[in-house]
């Protein structure tokens, strides 16, 4: 059973508005979206969606949409298979995963091999990894200087919301956009759309930051080293998005 009286998010909700007048007791009317971060996400203590955040929406996420356009990721490929073949192993630089596992069309031209599986494993938990701990460490820091720990590092994890859900809809939107080119030309100013969402994204976690910071009444010294680096925390995702889509 759901406590109607303490309920302050819909995450426990299926939203069906049954509740609405129900002995004059519940009354449903419209509210900020950002309340429910603000003002209750401190109540919230679940460290595995704090986890979830940082580590798949953002570091997962990005790693999973730019392996195809990272020099890098050719560069390490090429190392690995450059190892193998002085080593006398061949059978990862073969074609014979089946199609439920890596793509595998060679009539279309279109096949990843055993090393290009393995790599893009690599690469997209190494990004998660790497995306993870940085933010995970920087909002400790910002904690830290505001000597309240493990509460407003979770509390202001959530302000990353925004920017998170905003990278997973470019991304997943990345190849129904390419099958629209193919389909009708190409689409003008589709980066600047892009770059828009970005940026629009990037300024409400933003100032989701500085709302959740004024909410523990910092000092002007705290002020000016949690805006640093709360700034530093929004803009490795921010640039890697930009590189998504070449405009950096």
């Amino acid at each position: 059973m759901i406590s109607i009286q303490r309920l302050n998010g819909v995450s426990a909700c299926h939203m069906c508005g049954r509740c609405a007048g129900y002995r004059n007791a519940v009354v449903l009317k419209a509210r900020s979206c950002n309340e429910e971060i603000v003002e209750y996400g401190a109540q919230k203590n679940n460290i595995w969606e704090i986890r979830l955040l940082l580590y798949g929406m953002i570091g997962v996420a990005i790693g999973a949409f730019t392996w195809t356009i990272n020099p890098w990721f050719v560069h390490f490929k090429l190392i690995l298979a450059k190892w193998l073949i002085e080593h006398d192993i061949f059978w990862p630089l073969s074609n014979t995963a089946p199609w439920w596992i890596l793509t595998n069309y060679p009539a279309n031209n279109d096949s990843l091999n055993w090393i290009d599986g393995f790599c893009i494993i690599v690469y997209i938990l190494g990004a998660g990894l790497l995306f993870g701990v940085f933010l995970s460490v920087v909002l400790s820091l910002i904690a830290t200087l505001m000597r309240q720990k493990l509460v407003l590092k979770q509390h202001l994890a959530q302000a990353l919301l925004p920017i998170a859900a905003m990278g997973l809809f470019l991304g997943l939107t990345m190849t129904t956009v390419k099958l629209l080119q193919y389909d009708m030309g190409i689409l003008w100013q589709l980066n600047d759309i892009r770059v828009f969402f970005v940026f629009v994204a990037s300024l409400w976690s933003f100032y989701l930051g500085i709302r959740i910071l004024s909410y523990y009444q910092p000092s002007v010294y705290q002020w000016v080293g949690n805006l640093l680096l709360w700034s530093l925390a929004l803009m490795p995702i921010i640039v890697s998005w930009l590189l998504i889509f070449n405009v950096l």
